[in-house]
């Protein structure tokens, strides 16, 4: 098969003949009268003065679309919708107070009825100001405890009121500062570490009521000990002893000061 002879016009492409770049190296005549060698001059060695030098004007390569969203440094992209705001944390609560408290009290105001048959023992309940611990939560929390169906309440055949007036109250459950619980329970030895009861006052110690103690992995079952022990003793209970290792410490065992080859309890009902 014979090849037919394309005709080229020298006027028609002569602005590219013009426009190939001064260090490029010179191209032979059948190059520059090529339409493949000159796209590829005036691609390899365009000024870049113009947009048609490069990619189509108003269009992006894959190249350009893959890397949005990535830094100048290189980094890992960024999706737009993707918000990178950091949300601050909430400041956790403190498991120690220092040693000396404000000497003055908050009072749980809201008055609960005795929720049983049993004989009525009126608790007020109080937390001293200034504490990292909250008065409504707290009191919620002793009431909760106290009405347990492993509570004190059917061994002793007695039902918990709350009262907003400490006059009424044969018991005042009261969170203090280390300073305040051993003013509180003087003429025991706190060493403002533990907690007491002395009288009608139950002093809970809130070093211990915000952070336990190491025998004790959950701070919650603590607090329902302490409650437990110290109103144990407000209505007539004394201490007990580990009644062997393993076994369930009885509520009235000491267990903050240790478990004796116990396991921790902090219900009076549990043997």
């Amino acid at each position: 098969m014979t090849a037919s002879r394309v005709s080229l016009d020298p006027r028609r492409y002569s602005a590219v003949v013009i426009r190939r770049h001064p260090h490029c190296t010179p191209r032979s005549a059948i190059s520059v009268l090529s339409l493949v060698v000159v796209a590829g001059v005036l691609t390899g060695c365009g000024s870049g003065e113009n947009p048609a030098d490069g990619e189509a004007a108003g269009t992006s390569s894959p190249a350009a679309t893959a890397g949005a969203g990535a830094d100048s440094q290189g980094g890992e992209k960024t999706s737009p919708s993707r918000s990178t705001s950091v949300k601050p944390s909430a400041t956790p609560t403190p498991t120690e107070v220092e040693y000396s408290g404000s000497g003055e009290w908050e009072y749980a105001h809201e008055a609960e009825k005795p929720d049983g048959e049993g004989a009525p023992i009126p608790i007020a309940i109080r937390v001293e100001k200034g504490l990292p611990i909250d008065l409504d939560e707290t009191a919620q929390f002793v009431m909760k405890t106290l009405r347990d169906p492993r509570g004190w309440e059917p061994l002793d055949h007695v039902s918990f009121e709350l009262v907003p007036d400490e006059s009424q109250a044969s018991a005042v459950v009261s969170v203090s500062s280390p300073g305040t619980t051993d003013e509180l329970c003087s003429g025991l030895t706190t060493n403002g570490y533990t907690s007491c009861r002395v009288g009608g006052v139950v002093a809970i110690n809130a070093n211990r009521w915000l952070g336990a103690t190491s025998d004790f992995s959950d701070v919650t079952v603590y607090r329902q000990y302490v409650i437990n022990h110290e109103v144990g003793h407000a209505i007539g209970h004394d201490h007990e002893y580990c009644p062997g290792p393993g076994r369930p410490a009885p509520v009235m065992q000491q267990q903050t000061l240790g478990m004796q080859g116990c396991t921790v309890n902090p219900w009076p009902a549990v043997r």
